[in-house]
């Protein structure tokens, strides 16, 4: 998902996520959704080093913030929730996007809008009879034999 705007126009902001998220513009009316993220960047710097780049997608889709002497982005903020590379407390892994998502509190309640992770299909392997999730060509044993 992320890999594929690398050709997609951006606006760069020095190391300012703040002055990132005012030009954004997602969350203007929502403090305490700003609070949230910043917390959660904090929580991400301690692993990955502080802040070297933040950027905005011209399109608005996302904000993209690269940390420490990483040569890859390391947060993708989004309307809703963060994606991120590294597991933190309350977040969940995304195997399409093969990132960690944490929800951010967009609700009424200042609660996470989504408290339970997304549904992810199965279908049952008819020649070892196991679960396996619907995106995978096969069980984990049919996949082998590939």
């Amino acid at each position: 998902m992320y890999e594929e705007d690398e050709k997609e126009d951006r606006t760069y902001f020095g190391v300012d996520v703040g002055l990132a998220l005012d030009a954004w513009k997602k969350y203007e009316s929502h403090p305490n959704v700003i609070n949230r993220v910043f917390e959660i960047i904090r929580i991400i710097e301690t692993q990955l080093g502080p802040i070297a780049s933040v950027y905005k997608l011209n399109s608005n889709r996302y904000v993209a913030i690269r940390f420490g002497q990483q040569t890859t982005n390391g947060a993708w903020i989004n309307v809703g929730y963060i994606d991120h590379k590294i597991e933190i407390q309350d977040s969940r892994f995304v195997q399409r996007n093969q990132v960690w998502r944490t929800y951010l509190p967009t609700g009424s309640q200042g609660k996470s809008a989504k408290s339970k992770p997304e549904a992810v299909n199965h279908k049952t392997c008819q020649i070892h009879f196991i679960q396996y999730p619907a995106y995978q060509n096969g069980c984990l044993y049919c996949r082998d034999k590939e």
